[in-house]
């Protein structure tokens, strides 16, 4: 025999031998399962885990199983998290195997633990609304990210999760969540069983229109219903992108809005985004522009023009502050804020006229005839505007400045 053989079989030995070992610890740890020794099973498996890589389907798939019941110990387990890791590899296994022995044993056992993480998830996230309490929400995201892990055909759960890290100012995780998302293109298109239990009232969700029909024949539940969820494709886009916004990322906010935009270039939503981007950057030319953008697209919205009429107030555009103002009054006849900015577009004409009448101040001829053709006919413009701005929505700030204008123009109206 000579060195190349020798060594051959010693391979062959040793495999042997290895083959040899996982099996008789697995049979060992199934007895263990089988008398509830989670513990012993656990040691016992653990000698195999580094040799389990090169075992067979079924010897992996054994190993798997063996491990996560041990974990779980009857539901009193607490590191579900292993649980989770050792039924999906076993899942997986099983799955590329075309075997469903033990995958069809730990059915029961997964449908416990998605409840149990589920309902604590939803208790942290009532508690976290409740309370405005960042860490009930932080905690409710990661169980629904766990849920996702574990069921992972049940890719809502991850969207979910992205969207509670994000409440839960945990913008960067939530950001990766839905890269993630994006990268394995979840669109979240999906149809809905649904119907009401006739026990106990609640919603049941069902996995196929005929697991519904049945229990709706068998009268345990009523009401069927079928809808097709919409793809959340752009909200995932603007949740990124209000992340970045809140991560102060104002470049990768607009990309990510752009994007959404190319989707879907008739939502002035993302329009009006992409200018609240700009004024944060302190770009108000290019907010403006937005918003009338937005206004093209949307043209009886009257917060947009009001808007607008800010923003060109702002700057100065006394014209275009004027004509959106007015056309906000016109789509919405009871809006109070937009009285009240345009009757204070006309008392900013005020400045100028002021230092006028105060550099003639020792020409009392003067001073009065600056008051009575300038002054007084700015105020007289002014004023119905802001008496119906208070009419619309009493403000002490308002009741001051009208005060204010009905004493200069020697009124003797007054608000108590």
């Amino acid at each position: 025999m000579n060195k190349r053989e020798l060594l051959t079989l010693t391979v062959s030995v040793l495999i042997s031998l290895s083959i040899f070992a996982q099996k008789s610890e697995l049979k060992t740890a199934e007895k263990a399962v089988k008398k509830k020794e989670y513990s012993l099973a656990l040691a016992t498996i653990s000698q195999v885990e580094s040799l389990i890589g090169a075992a067979d389907a079924k010897a992996q798939a054994k190993y798997y199983y063996l491990k996560g019941i041990s974990l779980y110990e009857d539901g009193a387990g607490t590191d579900v998290d292993a649980v989770i890791i050792a039924f999906n590899s076993l899942i997986k296994v099983e799955e590329e195997s075309g075997s469903d022995k033990y995958t069809s044993e730990v059915e029961g056992i997964n449908a416990a633990i998605l409840e149990k993480v589920y309902s604590e998830s939803s208790a942290a996230f009532e508690l976290g609304q409740q309370n405005e309490d960042v860490v009930k929400y932080k905690e409710a995201a990661i169980g629904y990210e766990k849920m996702g892990i574990f069921s992972p055909k049940d890719t809502v759960y991850l969207y979910n999760s992205a969207v509670v890290f994000a409440i839960a100012k945990e913008y960067e995780k939530s950001n990766e969540m839905y890269k993630n998302l994006l990268d394995n293109k979840y669109t979240g298109i999906e149809t809905r069983y649904t119907a009401t239990s006739i026990v106990d009232g609640t919603t049941r969700v069902y996995s196929s229109s005929k697991a519904m029909a049945n229990e709706v024949k068998l009268k345990i539940s009523e009401n069927p219903k079928t809808e097709v969820l919409e793809s959340k494709y752009i909200p995932m886009i603007k949740g990124i992108a209000s992340n970045y916004i809140a991560l102060e990322n104002n470049e990768k906010a607009l990309e990510f809005l752009a994007k959404a935009l190319e989707e879907n270039p008739l939502d002035y939503n993302l329009i009006i985004e992409q200018g609240n981007v700009y004024y944060k950057m302190g770009n108000d030319a290019k907010f403006k522009e937005k918003l009338e953008e937005a206004i093209e697209i949307n043209p009886t919205n009257s917060q947009l023009y009001y808007n607008v009429g800010i923003m060109s107030m702002n700057m100065d555009d006394v014209e275009g502050a004027e004509r959106n103002f007015k056309k906000a009054i016109e789509l919405k006849t009871d809006f109070s804020d937009a009285y009240n900015a345009l009757g204070n577009l006309y008392l900013k004409e005020l400045g100028p006229i002021q230092d006028e009448m105060n550099a003639n101040g020792s020409d009392f001829k003067k001073y009065d005839e600056i008051k009575e053709t300038k002054f007084l006919p700015v105020l007289r413009e002014a004023l119905p505007y802001i008496e119906k701005a208070y009419e619309l929505k009493i403000s002490d700030a308002i009741k001051i400045q009208l005060n204010s204008i009905y004493e200069n123009l020697g009124m003797e109206k007054r608000i108590k």
